[in-house]
């Protein structure tokens, strides 16, 4: 506790707005805080390190959730400053936000695939960040994600590799090679399309037919996209 009265309190040397505490591969307990930054308790010691936004490159001392990923490094999903992943052979900072591709720079929940890819929920989005290549792909309203926030913690890998994330709307379950491969099975689909409305079964034809679909299915992501993103900036201008 930050205001130790009892005999077997303890100074806890951050704020006690507790957001989420996790272990990683190692036994030791991270902790994140609302306002305070986030910290590492080693058990065998009791001693705290603190990483804020004063003594860190971390992007903003509001952490949400924390996640350990397959190699030790350990992520913190910020309120207005996207996800940021501390390096476990650096121990600095790598921050994903709106100014290099993420969605959403509010972050409620973090989990990690089969594959390692790190997948993160935000306000009506959901995106995955791959550690080696630093690429972000995103989701939203026309991939069949729900169109509302979601809800801090709300997260859940399964043992046969599905992902949920809960929010204000219910919940989403995928498995990520589907969402990875979801435009592909729009083309194919558009391609049957493009062959069933075509009068004519030559290739050619159908070709002509499928270019316009492909282009204007392109443009409605892309328009999706734009009114989401615009959407979510007029809310958050009006909280």
């Amino acid at each position: 506790t930050p205001d130790p009265k009892l005999s077997n309190d303890r100074l806890l040397p951050l704020n006690g707005y507790i957001r989420d505490i996790i272990e990683d591969k190692l036994g030791n307990i991270w902790i994140a805080t609302h306002g305070g930054g986030m910290a590492l308790l080693n058990p065998a010691t009791g001693k705290f390190t603190i990483y804020n936004t004063r003594n860190s490159s971390l992007p903003n001392d509001k952490i949400l959730t924390l996640h350990s990923d397959h190699l030790g490094n350990i992520w913190a999903g910020t309120f207005g400053n996207g996800a940021a992943m501390l390096n476990s052979n650096t121990n600095k900072f790598t921050c994903f936000s709106e100014s290099n591709g993420l969605q959403n720079n509010t972050v409620y929940k973090i989990v990690e695939d089969r594959q390692g890819l790190i997948w993160v929920s935000s306000n009506k989005n959901i995106s995955s960040i791959d550690i080696n290549s630093k690429k972000i792909n995103n989701y939203g309203s026309h991939n069949g994600v729900q169109n509302n926030n979601f809800v801090g913690g709300a997260g859940f890998v399964l043992s046969s590799g599905e992902i949920f994330f809960g929010g204000l709307e219910g919940f989403n379950y995928f498995t990520p090679a589907f969402l990875k491969n979801y435009r592909k099975y729009a083309y194919i689909v558009i391609l049957i399309v493009a062959a069933v409305i075509t009068p004519s079964p030559d290739w050619t034809s159908q070709t002509i037919v499928a270019v316009p679909l492909i282009i204007l299915y392109e443009i409605s992501i892309f328009i999706s996209k734009r009114v989401d993103k615009q959407r979510i900036k007029a809310e958050a201008e009006w909280d």
